[in-house]
């Protein structure tokens, strides 16, 4: 799993790490074959035994955007001095606020499918795919779980298509499904089916908060 010292509320020594316990919630929500059905464990980070499925888990956001939605999450649960403090923070890593909400620094994508967070994407799947190919346990279905600020324009899910198989072609064991979330969509990429599913995924900071409190928990049961 990717590390992020600063990223996605919680401190790296947690038994649970957050971004496996969003994947969780995340993937609860929108499957039913999910519900009450995936386990955090390690390498891969989380499993399904009723479904054989098992599911890598990485982040590819930008440190900035991440030490941002970390802040933005904490805030409802510290002092209003600390909120005060967070908000300074947001807006020195290029934050804005409308009218509370908060507004992210747009992203280029001047090149298409090969702009920077696109060429993020694709890095993060080859190096997954060397992991699932050096010692990790092999379910029937192997999955991967992508955690993104993409802003996908229209069509881009498809042709992404060829794109992601191209950076798993490394690899003899391949990612039988891929999940990407950007921004309030969750793609679902079955290579099995050669289809694309799309899923909203809506109230994400409510999710967001269940998942710190879940790993939070786990820290304190330790």
């Amino acid at each position: 799993m990717v590390e992020n010292q600063k990223s996605m509320l919680l401190s790296g020594h947690t038994k649970f790490k957050f971004d496996d316990c969003y994947a969780k919630l995340i993937l609860e929500i929108c499957y039913d074959k999910f519900k009450n059905n995936i386990s955090i464990k390690d390498k891969p980070d989380l499993r399904s035994p009723k479904n054989n499925i098992g599911i890598e888990v990485t982040n590819i956001m930008g440190q900035g955007k991440k030490e941002s939605l970390t802040l933005w999450y904490k805030n409802p649960s510290v002092s209003e001095s600390n909120q005060k403090r967070n908000i300074t923070r947001m807006e020195q890593l290029g934050v804005t606020f409308e009218n509370g909400v908060p507004r992210f620094p747009i992203i280029k994508y001047d090149k298409g499918l090969d702009s920077k967070p696109y060429l993020e994407l694709y890095k993060a799947i080859k190096n997954k795919i060397q992991k699932l190919n050096s010692g990790y346990e092999i379910f029937k279905s192997n999955e991967l779980f992508i955690f993104s600020d993409l802003f996908l324009a229209p069509f881009d899910e498809i042709r992404l298509v060829d794109r992601i198989k191209d950076s798993m072609s490394e690899g003899k064991i391949k990612f039988d499904v891929i999940y990407i979330l950007a921004f309030d969509k969750l793609l679902c990429y079955d290579f099995n089916k050669n289809t694309c599913e799309q899923k909203y995924v809506l109230n994400q900071k409510a999710i967001a908060i269940k998942a710190r409190k879940m790993a939070e928990s786990e820290e304190t049961n330790e």
